[in-house]
């Protein structure tokens, strides 16, 4: 079998989609399936750039140059050769070379497997746009285009079920519950962490806010993950409007290795979001047996069960938010350790090796 994955970003870069792919090739090659990557040369979000072609655990990766803002970048090169290889076309995202996929199938009869990931729904900015978008041209071409479409939270299925997609397939989000469950945890008190993107639904305002109300309690911040610049910049000069830059170090992008220290030395691990497709990030600090404190959003409240192996919070209430954050920062080890090991017993029931196989089954299914 040959999969052909396509999204607008891939490793090095850090995200749920690109975390997502990551962990599917390299268990799908164990299983052997051959898959390719392709992406896009410089990141959409950030000014990095990566070399044409590389390669990681076995899986090839190409990336094209494109023009255009993030929000729908134009490829300037369309590699025809791989969609000529590819069985399976797995796109990861509707904003690039969707379009593509759809055009080139009838050409070489490779079947589309489609992966929602959120959609296009994380933000709420151009909705009069997305309003128009999403009945009348993303939904019949993923029912009339697509073979499968490929639902990774239960947010996102009821969402297409409500529309009536009859090719579509729940595989929730997986985590590599070895990798994160061998992290060998020494939390340092006080510092607290934020790992994933930087973008507008991830609520990294609202924690600001909410942490500038812990005066005198001895913290730190870490935002380890990246994203657009100019929302970097906005909340930097939040933090020193607040009066709390000097609390928090901002990291960027960082490797596995970096990451899985991150997630040991936490004392809390702090999860804003306004919006999210699944919560990928949230399953993998809980599989490292971090203490997790969630906004109060429904992807969210799926995967945790309140004082049971996480903290749910408004973070939009930004006074009982610090409340919660004060007390967990002072709560003995023995209730913390607690929510440790009943989160590591949650996330290893979302193992990728299980995940894996069930959409394993959906590509035979199409093919």
């Amino acid at each position: 079998m040959k999969v052909l994955h396509v999204s607008r970003r891939f490793s090095p870069l850090t995200g749920g989609t690109e975390r997502y792919i990551q962990d599917i090739t390299q268990r799908l090659t164990a299983r052997g399936v051959e898959s390719r990557v392709l992406t896009l040369k410089r990141d959409v979000l950030g000014s990095r750039s990566f070399p044409g072609r590389d390669r990681l655990d076995g899986v090839d990766i190409v990336r094209v140059p494109h023009f255009g803002g993030h929000k729908k970048p134009i490829p300037l090169r369309i590699p025809v050769s791989l969609f000529r290889w590819a069985e399976i076309v797995h796109s990861h995202d509707p904003r690039v070379f969707y379009e593509t996929t759809l055009a080139l199938k009838p050409l070489f009869r490779y079947k589309i497997v489609f992966s929602t990931h959120g959609f296009i729904l994380h933000t709420s900015d151009l909705q009069a746009i997305k309003n128009i978008l999403i009945p009348h041209y993303f939904v019949p071409t993923l029912k009339s285009w697509i073979d499968a479409v490929v639902a990774d939270s239960e947010q996102d299925y009821e969402y297409f079920a409500k529309r009536g997609l009859g090719n579509l397939h729940l595989v929730t989000n997986g985590v590599d519950a070895a990798a994160y469950g061998s992290v060998r945890r020494q939390p340092q008190t006080g510092r607290l962490l934020y790992f994933g993107r930087i973008d507008q639904n991830k609520g990294i305002g609202l924690l600001l806010s909410a942490l500038s109300l812990l005066p005198g309690l001895p913290w730190t911040l870490h935002v380890v993950g990246s994203g657009p610049e100019k929302i970097e910049t906005s909340l930097r000069r939040q933090a020193e409007e607040l009066g709390i830059a000097d609390a928090v170090v901002w990291h960027g992008t960082v490797t596995e290795s970096q990451k899985l220290e991150f997630l040991g030395s936490s004392h809390l691990c702090l999860f804003p979001s306004t919006y999210e497709g699944f919560g990928l990030t949230l399953l993998e600090a809980m599989a490292a047996g971090c203490v997790c404190v969630v906004n109060d959003i429904p992807p969210y409240r799926r995967i945790v069960t309140a004082e049971a192996d996480g903290v749910i919070v408004d973070f939009g209430k930004k006074h009982e938010a610090a409340r919660r954050v004060r007390e967990l920062l002072k709560a003995p080890p023995s209730q913390l350790a607690r929510l440790q090991a009943s989160a590591r017993r949650k996330a290893e029931a979302n193992d990728w090796d299980i995940k894996v196989d069930e959409l394993l089954s959906v590509y035979r299914s199409v093919l």
